[in-house]
């Protein structure tokens, strides 16, 4: 590990600027393991997928991630854009940061960078999502209805920011609580339902901690498509305690199915959110790529 040439992308304004302000620890971790790293602190998000492209055609071996499952989403764009054989580490310090509770890396951001710069990479299956704006990969959950509202929603929010922008976000959702008419295509089978959520899952986890996929692997090679039904605002809340543990499996409104591809059309265009970011309308497809990225995480 010595030898590798490390490159770390930090989002400040992760989690209300949590990881701009953990920046000299961040500093001090990188610069013991690894003296000639790279640091970049990003101007957008966008920003993020655009430098972790040029580390990887510099020859950078590993790129460390420090926000949440935005970041992690465009900087693992960019390492796939690329073309190289980049390896990924992400370090939690965003609002949103599900896709680290499935890898079971650590929590704070000092043990995650020491993880992230040493420990090993391993392959990871990540999902293609081609909607109406937009053809883009992702890493842990992409939807349709209510938590793609609720993104929205947060990242609308300008005068808040972190866990304050999704808490109003969400209590604002639940407000006007309702269904989509999808049509779902997956396996040969259509599927006409109204859905609370239609979720197409490559990891475990979503909105801050919900246990959705709890079946979900990330290096199967299969997508879990996940579809809450039409409930009722009571019915939702009464279940939420169930999903946040992972127990909802039971739950008469819930389907699963595990594919490799899955279409989604619906009366009217429905937002659809990759990692938490709005990217684009339905109709939208969605496709697994399996073992695409390596990411640094311990082994199942």
């Amino acid at each position: 590990m010595a030898n590798q040439r490390f490159a770390i992308i930090v989002n400040p304004k992760a989690s209300g600027g949590k990881a701009i302000k953990k920046l000299p620890e961040i500093s001090t971790v990188a610069s013991h393991i690894a003296p000639e790293y790279m640091l970049h602190v990003t101007g957008s998000i966008e920003d993020a997928r655009v430098r972790a492209n040029e580390f990887a055609a510099l020859g950078v071996e590993r790129i460390v991630a420090v926000g949440g499952d935005g970041t992690f989403n465009e900087v693992a764009n960019g390492i796939l854009e690329s073309g190289r054989r980049v390896e990924l580490g992400i370090v939690p310090a965003g609002t949103g940061c599900d896709l680290p509770r499935t890898l079971a890396v650590p929590t704070s951001i000092k043990d995650a960078l020491e993880f992230a710069l040493t420990g090993a990479a391993r392959p990871m299956d990540v999902g293609l999502a081609r909607t109406s704006t937009t053809e883009r990969h992702f890493l842990n959950v992409a939807g349709l209805g209510f938590d793609a509202k609720v993104a929205d929603r947060a990242q609308r929010k300008k005068h808040l920011s972190g866990k304050k922008a999704y808490i109003a976000a969400l209590a604002q959702s639940l407000t006007d609580f309702g269904h989509i008419d999808v049509s779902i295509e997956v396996d040969g089978t259509t599927i006409e339902t109204k859905a609370v959520f239609v979720s197409i899952a490559n990891a475990q986890y979503l909105a801050g901690g919900f246990h959705f996929a709890p079946m979900a692997v990330i290096d199967d090679g299969l997508l879990d498509l996940a579809i809450i039904s039409d409930i009722s605002l009571p019915g939702f809340l009464k279940a939420v305690p169930s999903v946040v543990r992972g127990k909802h499996l039971n739950n008469p409104h819930w389907s699963h199915y595990p594919t490799t591809h899955v279409r989604v059309t619906s009366a009217t265009p429905a937002l659809v959110q990759l990692d938490g970011e709005i990217a684009g309308t339905s109709p939208a497809e969605f496709s697994v790529v399996p073992r695409a990225i390596d990411i640094v995480a311990p082994t199942s």
